[in-house]
């Protein structure tokens, strides 16, 4: 059994996982067509890296150019350009590396400078330059998507790219203000789930049902999450859900708390909200991850705050119960309460 909350690919296998988005689909193909940029924007969770894998999967079966490119690692405008550069077959070899810290190696082919600099016109033209591409980022950073689609606004248009960037709902008015807000004439929000969809999307995530009293329970469990008034009907949350419910023991009867599980995680983010803006922030982040320590560079470049402050952060959290704390080696694990999950 499959339910990874992990976001589809680009492959033939994963396009048979892809659900809905019928409407989000056409409009980014129209738009790239009429040679607009685009800007896709959405909560966590709610597919917008799955979205432009498949985008990408489909222009490659209809012979279009189209790169991916996944800015998340990237804290500096000249770390994503390398990467964006990379990406289009930049030479970028002569430039030393820099590695996250919190992993062994960096991803082949991204190069990059070991310190910050002033990133100028001219190191822009030779990172993007050649032939016209689609050019798909994922999870740059707000402030350098601002940095890079408006100070460089008319250094890009001097080029035949094509870009469709991805941002979180909560940072569309930080790339829509002058002088970006002209770069990107298309704005794609990835809506909820339609309904029937949940069950369409749960049922495509499982490869093999152990037996036929969990197909049930999935049945149950995606008409359940697919009405109407279901506040979590994106694909992280209802994938989440129904993990924990199929992982759960007994019948359908027995399952009856979906309800009361989908009330506590409203409420959790709520209490988590009543701490303080940073602190609402830092458990949607720390939820979406499942667990991370203080350090995590993922839950520090989501939340865009100091390690230390995380750490007050995630100790305010805990006292109020809502996050649960576990020791693994010399780091302190943290993960979202059960209770509040």
């Amino acid at each position: 059994m499959s339910l990874s909350r992990r976001p589809l690919t680009s492959s033939d296998a994963d396009a048979e996982l892809f659900v809905d988005r019928e409407e989000e689909v056409r409009r980014i193909e129209r738009s790239v067509a009429l040679r607009a940029n685009v800007l896709v924007v959405g909560p966590p969770g709610s597919g917008k890296t799955s979205l432009l894998r498949r985008l990408q999967g489909r222009s490659r079966d209809a012979g279009d150019e189209w790169v991916y490119v996944d800015c998340s690692p990237w804290q500096e405008l000249e770390h994503a350009l390398a990467a964006i550069g990379a990406a289009l077959g930049r030479e970028t070899r002569n430039q030393p590396q820099v590695l996250d810290p919190e992993e062994a190696a960096i991803r082949a082919g991204m190069f990059t400078v070991e310190t910050a600099r002033i990133v100028t016109e001219t190191d822009v033209h030779r990172m993007i330059g050649g032939e016209p591409k689609v050019i798909a980022v994922d999870g740059l950073d707000p402030e350098i998507a601002f940095d890079l689609f408006g100070r460089f606004r008319d250094t890009l248009w001097e080029h035949a790219h094509r870009w469709v960037v991805t941002a979180d709902e909560v940072h569309r008015a930080d790339l829509l203000r002058a002088p970006a807000d002209v770069f990107f004439e298309t704005v794609v929000a990835v809506t909820e789930f339609e309904p029937d969809s949940a069950k369409e999307m749960l049922w495509a995530r499982v490869s093999a049902m152990p037996d036929r009293s969990d197909g049930e329970k999935l049945t149950w469990i995606a008409e359940v999450l697919g009405q109407r008034d279901q506040p979590e009907r994106h694909p992280g949350s209802i994938i989440a859900i129904a993990r924990e419910l199929l992982l759960a023991e007994g019948t359908i009867e027995g399952l009856a708390r979906i309800e009361e599980l989908v009330r506590h995680r409203r409420d959790a983010e709520t209490r988590a909200a009543q701490l303080g803006d940073t602190a609402g922030e830092v458990f949607r982040a720390l939820r979406e991850l499942s667990e991370a320590h203080a350090g995590d560079e993922r839950l520090l470049r989501r939340v865009g705050l100091s390690r230390s402050r995380v750490v007050q952060v995630l100790k305010a959290l805990e006292d109020a119960g809502l996050v649960a704390s576990r020791r693994q080696g010399r780091r302190v694990i943290y993960e979202a309460a059960l209770e509040g999950v």
